[in-house]
């Protein structure tokens, strides 16, 4: 108790039974002695939670019985079986595997023989009726969170909605609305509605490596397609700004911010390289924010000594962009 990682003022009974477990997952008459002399003093310290539903024998009948069916064999992940109801969240990472019915998992608690109170959540059928395979969970279930890192729900990305399609084999559209039924089960609600033309056109999106690396915190990750996102995308895959822009703008209906509109005839065939990256971001960093309004001189000579393009290289590299970043570059000589 001593390393406990949580702050307490009471522990409650499966708590306990979990730090028995972790400790002792080889029954010993000495073990079970060791537990019944702590909960003891527990008890005479005012750190058990009060309730007439159970008491020192219960613990020591739960410590010493098979474990419940379903759960892990070396414990019960803190205080997950105290809360009441168990979390929907924590019921959803039992689910088996080969049945995947979340049903199946309340049942198999419920079920099961115990000598401790277990209050489970009442679910409706549509709820119990929800299939879920291990890449659901790994989706949207965060398990470094909460309280002794009790599995918890986590708001989903459109990183992770590429990621499960991916992972599944499957179609953008189909693990959109396959994870949208979790909110049936206290599953946050999905970045974006999806739905109208931009949905449509992602009906059939089977998401590859590019499209996982479109998403990094760097680039699209953070929610935005502006232009300089739009430039970073499109020289990191060596794409030309109209394919970029096709196949990222469209992901609205997912909740990105598209800040910057569609390439015009001129801009749609060009294929950025590092050099434009740099010159087009503020700081000459290749990161937001972006380049925008006037260019001074003094800036394009920075620009040059960066990149080892001329002035005028460089001049007319921001002319080609000027349109997409509402740039007016400086002509001229360095201010001195």
């Amino acid at each position: 108790m001593e390393e406990w990682p949580e702050p307490h003022q009471a522990f409650g009974p499966w708590e306990l039974i979990d730090a028995y477990l972790h400790e002792h997952r080889n029954q010993t008459p000495r073990g079970t002695a060791e537990f019944r002399e702590a909960v003891t003093a527990l008890d005479a310290c005012g750190l058990l939670t009060a309730s007439p539903s159970w008491n020192h024998d219960a613990l020591i009948r739960q410590a010493t019985a098979p474990p419940l069916d379903g759960l892990p064999p070396y414990g019960y992940t803190g205080s997950a079986l105290d809360a009441a109801p168990v979390s929907l969240a924590y019921c959803l990472s039992l689910v088996n595997n080969r049945t995947g019915r979340v049903g199946e998992a309340l049942d198999r608690l419920k079920a099961a023989r115990k000598h401790l109170p277990l209050h489970l959540p009442d679910m409706t059928a549509e709820a119990r009726s929800l299939q879920c395979s291990a890449y659901d969970r790994h989706t949207l279930l965060d398990r470094s969170s909460g309280i002794m890192g009790i599995p918890a729900f986590r708001s989903l990305t459109i990183r992770d909605l590429l990621e499960h399609a991916h992972s599944d084999g499957g179609t953008l559209s189909q693990s959109v609305h396959h994870l949208s039924r979790f909110t049936a089960i206290g599953a946050p609600p999905l970045p974006g509605d999806f739905t109208g033309p931009d949905a449509e056109t992602l009906a059939d999106f089977e998401p590859d490596r590019f499209d996982l690396a479109a998403f990094d915190p760097g680039l699209l990750g953070p929610g935005t397609l502006g232009p300089l996102e739009l430039v970073l995308v499109a020289g990191r895959f060596g794409w030309t700004l109209k394919r970029t822009y096709d196949r990222y703008a469209p992901f609205r209906c997912l909740g990105l911010n598209v800040e910057v509109g569609e390439p015009t005839r001129h801009e749609a065939e060009m294929t950025p390289t590092w050099y434009d990256v740099v010159i087009l971001s503020e700081q000459l960093t290749g990161r937001t924010p972006a380049l925008s309004g006037a260019v001074t001189a003094d800036h394009i000579a920075l620009c040059s000594e960066e990149t080892d393009l001329s002035e005028a290289e460089v001049r007319e590299r921001l002319r080609r962009y000027a349109t997409l970043f509402q740039l007016q570059p400086e002509e001229g000589q360095k201010a001195s």
